[in-house]
């Protein structure tokens, strides 16, 4: 924040020599036009942040700014004079009432820059009271000035909707990275499992048949209650191995699922998922078989 005090010009264009004190607070500048408002402003910025020009800086004319600067680390006064002895402009720099030698532009804008704590090219940009090509704030007609003011509260406008929209972008990259993170650490924990590979699988598909043919034997034949409880102990202890299979694979393909960006290992996992689930329907339709040709026998021998 910047907080100016007293503003001494001399032989500045339109104004011989004139002081401007201003007050705590907010600073009011009125006046009908062609009186010198905007060239009151001007002569702010050029002795700031703006380039000597001899039709502002005449040969022999002073200028003079005194500001009190407040920063985080505290209050800074600076007394800025340029002065026009020759073609060249000459400028120092009081900090703190400690004078310094007259030094060139560029210096005393570094010294400046760093006291204001804003560079002088960012001003430039932003706030540009003076230049070859001036802002519709420093000429033209009342209406004139209104109607750009208007056009830029509508960029304004524009802006904070897209502000709004690279907001909610962000928001839903962040969710997605967390919920891909979340599936990484759901799939490192659920890989120190011990986890069944193809063989493993052959080999249930093996004992499945095995099953299958076993009923297909047993259909019509009178068949004992000892035989019936270890073909059912058989069935079960095959049903439960399935079973311990498919909680951990049921829990790795919920947090798969929630990752919308596939690789080579999520397809993977979720491929050998799925082969446990139609595993898991051919045991179902074992099981529902199995009860089906002995369901009698099994409700006799109170199994």
């Amino acid at each position: 924040m910047i907080e100016f005090d007293i503003l001494t010009l001399r032989n500045y264009l339109l104004y011989k020599e004139q002081d401007f004190v201003f007050e705590n607070g907010i600073t009011l500048i009125g006046g009908k036009n062609r009186t010198g408002k905007s060239l009151l402003l001007t002569s702010l910025r050029q002795i700031v942040c703006g380039t000597s020009r001899d039709d502002m800086l005449p040969t022999g004319s002073r200028v003079r700014l005194r500001s009190n600067i407040l920063t985080p680390d505290g209050a800074t006064r600076l007394d800025i004079q340029a002065s026009t002895p020759t073609k060249s402009t000459k400028w120092a720099v009081k900090q703190n009432g400690i004078a310094t030698k007259e030094h060139k532009q560029r210096t005393v804008r570094e010294r400046i820059d760093t006291a204001f704590g804003i560079s002088s090219s960012l001003f430039d940009s932003t706030i540009r009271l003076y230049s070859k090509n001036p802002a519709p704030l420093t000429y033209g007609q009342p209406a004139q000035r209104l109607e750009w003011l208007s056009d830029l509260f509508a960029l304004s406008d524009t802006y904070n909707n897209l502000l709004k929209s690279a907001k909610k972008v962000k928001d839903e990259s962040s969710d997605a990275a967390s919920r891909l993170s979340y599936a990484k650490e759901e799939y490192k924990r659920l890989g120190s499992r011990p986890k069944p590979d193809n063989a493993r699988i052959s080999q249930l598909v093996a004992k499945e048949s095995k099953l299958l043919e076993l009923i297909k034997e047993l259909r019509g034949k009178q068949t004992s209650s000892k035989e019936l409880s270890e073909l059912r102990l058989d069935l079960e202890l095959h049903t439960a191995k399935w079973k311990t299979d498919f909680q951990s694979l049921r829990e790795l393909q919920k947090a798969l699922s929630s990752v919308t960006e596939k690789s080579e290992t999520a397809t993977r996992m979720l491929n050998e998922w799925r082969a446990y689930t139609t595993q898991q329907r051919n045991l179902r339709r074992i099981s529902d078989e199995f009860r089906k040709v002995f369901g009698k026998e099994l409700n006799k021998a109170n199994i």
